[in-house]
């Protein structure tokens, strides 16, 4: 039953990208949390040097910056399964429409 299938798949992309970002949350908070540090080795201006490069500021930095990249990704995911859904019930309809096969 191909619509199972379809479904199954949407089922499993879920999974994975759900698995995804939860690993890859460590990395990405580091990346933030260096991102300063990064910035001022290359001599960008900061008004406030000291506050910028606290631990304070890099860690509110980097927790909204990688809460902000996986809600992102969550919607991304989301949308993508909606689009995929509805394809899904679009094939199913036709199929009914035109008389195909009953699956």
């Amino acid at each position: 039953m191909r619509i199972f299938a379809n479904f199954a798949n949407i089922s499993t992309f879920r999974r994975i990208a759900l698995a995804g970002p939860a690993t890859a949350s460590g990395r990405i908070y580091q990346e933030y949390f260096q991102l300063p540090e990064v910035l001022d080795s290359t001599g960008w201006y900061f008004s406030n040097r000291e506050q910028v490069l606290s631990d304070d500021f890099r860690r509110e930095l980097a927790g909204t910056m990688t809460q902000r990249l996986l809600f992102n990704a969550q919607a991304a995911v989301d949308a993508a399964s909606l689009i995929f859904a509805h394809s899904i019930l679009d094939e199913r309809g036709y199929l009914l429409d035109s008389g195909g096969p009953n699956l």
